[in-house]
């Protein structure tokens, strides 16, 4: 999808998916606001257990950020500790008690919130905010804008739904990733095929 739109407008949707993530990681300390003790307490499953456990776990993340880990996180591998706490919450729909905080929250915006504060989700956003402006004044081919904004789009589903921040092989693909991008487009540039 997003790649097909950026061979359309390319630029359009490369501004549209770094507002997508920098709005994201902003936002992300709503969750707290997320109906989890009502999914938790119906008495039929409204969600599949895995789902009924990530948004029990995102609630509960955002809770913690505005609770006290808002202004300058609660430190590095701080989602290991709560994990380490053994919490376990009855799922409606799992015939087992499942963890309330696995070793990640499973939305890499909320663990920067939840370990690095505003400080480093501003840090991030500002980030985000140069490579994005940086992009936009490259003159890329709508074929490479394509490509980028497909391995965003895809970055950003896994971001939200099961990344975690300190994953050694995640940051490694991201950073192939973007060498793909910057090989390809000097290539290209250079005439070379």
């Amino acid at each position: 999808g997003a790649a097909a739109l950026a061979l359309w407008r390319p630029r359009a949707v490369i501004i549209a998916l770094g507002a997508l993530f920098i709005a994201s990681l902003l936002a992300a300390p709503l969750f707290a606001f997320a109906p989890a003790d009502a999914v938790l307490s119906a008495e039929s499953a409204l969600l599949p257990p895995s789902w009924a456990q990530r948004l029990n776990l995102w609630t509960e993340a955002g809770e913690r950020i505005l609770g006290g880990c808002f202004l300058a996180g609660c430190g590095a591998d701080y989602a290991r500790a709560w994990a380490a706490e053994g919490t376990m919450i009855d799922v409606p729909g799992s015939p087992v008690a499942l963890m309330e905080a696995p070793i990640h929250p499973h939305n890499l915006f909320l663990q920067i919130w939840l370990e690095l504060g505003i400080f480093g989700v501003l840090t991030m956003a500002g980030a985000l905010s140069f490579a994005l402006r940086r992009l936009a004044s490259v003159g890329l081919q709508g074929v490479a804008f394509a490509a980028i904004a497909g391995a965003a789009a895809a970055a950003y589903i896994s971001f939200m739904l099961e990344a975690s921040l300190w994953q050694a092989w995640r940051l490694a693909v991201l950073s192939l990733a973007a060498f793909g991008g910057t090989l390809s487009y000097s290539l290209n540039r250079s005439g070379l095929r």
